[in-house]
């Protein structure tokens, strides 16, 4: 169970999630439980929180290119400016196309934390934050001979509510 990244005061929309035609969410095998979630255009910020306390490892410098359609920049492996946090808990979850990054590498965050904006950076169609759970994988060697390549997404219930709403648990995979 992940705790929703974004603040509840306006709303969210996934504009690409578990249920799609094919019944993956992108065309990579390794990101099938990945959820693509956004803003309002009008909302300039797109402010994103950590899920889980834990390490985070940064990748930032890459532009952003809300001037653009869309953009196939490979920089950060296509992810752009991203988060990893490395949990105590043995997952990681990855937060994948920021505007802006508020955290350095190595710190340690606590979940609620702010750790960035949503954005355009990497390879994005649209400005959002790409965000999927992965087990860690720090001990598994593939990962260090495979070039640092994610290991597969796997499923998760987002923590879903406000003031308003009762908080509920949704499987992402009935989203």
């Amino acid at each position: 169970k992940i705790p929703f990244p974004f603040t509840e005061d306006h709303a969210i929309v996934c504009t690409q999630g578990a249920l799609t035609e094919k019944g993956r969410t992108h065309s990579y095998r390794h990101m099938l439980y990945a959820l693509d979630l956004s803003t309002p255009p009008s909302n300039t910020n797109g402010e994103i929180f950590a899920s889980r306390s834990g390490e985070a490892h940064v990748i930032k410098g890459c532009n952003n290119h809300d001037e653009k359609k869309s953009n196939n920049d490979s920089c950060g492996n296509g992810f752009g400016n991203s988060v990893r946090i490395f949990s105590n808990d043995g997952l990681v979850i990855l937060y994948a196309h920021l505007r802006k990054v508020h955290i350095k590498n190595g710190q340690y965050v606590t979940a609620g934390a702010r750790i960035g904006e949503e954005g355009k950076t990497g390879n994005a169609g649209h400005r959002h934050l790409h965000f999927s759970v992965h087990y860690d994988w720090r001990r598994d060697e593939e990962y260090y001979k495979n070039g640092f390549r994610l290991p597969n997404s796997i499923p998760f219930k987002l923590k879903i509510g406000n003031k308003k709403r009762k908080t509920r648990w949704k499987d992402i995979r009935n989203l």
